[in-house]
């Protein structure tokens, strides 16, 4: 076999013969390679690699889990349970619990695991028959803040 370097379209390439990489024209070519594309694709792995490993430092904070749920009916109770993805900042978190017609907040007292990612709002005493709205702000532990709200029933 003969080794021959062919200049066309972006530059030199190297072709051994029938069957191995030629020589581009366009882009689009099948079986196609240009001088450096190894090197290329190496290089975009490692960034896509880089890239998808800091997707998960950067996501903010989320609520995951709510007790009780968004839209649920419960029995009396003198707790809520709010979970989050990652830590919280205490002096920059709050919760107002207040009924869904647009009364009074009612007091309670706000608790953070040692976690920093639940949070416990207690309420002095149980909560009467109606329907409740939860309110709650917060920041995380790398400074992005959240809010959400959702009702829940007492039956």
């Amino acid at each position: 076999m003969l080794l021959s370097a062919v200049t066309q379209g972006r530059g030199a390439a190297l072709s051994w013969g029938r069957g191995a990489a030629r020589p581009c024209v366009t882009l689009w070519e099948p079986k196609c390679t240009f001088p450096g594309d190894e090197m290329m694709r190496r290089h975009l792995i490692a960034l896509f690699t880089l890239v998808a490993a800091q997707g998960t430092a950067v996501a903010h904070p989320r609520l995951l889990s709510a007790v009780p749920a968004q839209g649920s009916t419960v029995a009396p109770l003198r707790e809520i349970s709010l979970g989050f993805s990652e830590a919280m900042v205490p002096a920059m978190t709050s919760v107002t619990l207040s009924p869904a017609d647009g009364g009074a907040a009612l007091a309670g007292t706000l608790r953070m695991a040692g976690d920093g990612r639940s949070l416990t709002y207690r309420l002095a005493a149980p909560l009467p028959p109606g329907r409740y709205r939860l309110v709650w702000k917060a920041v995380g532990a790398d400074t992005h803040k959240v809010s959400g709200q959702h009702e829940f029933a007492v039956r």
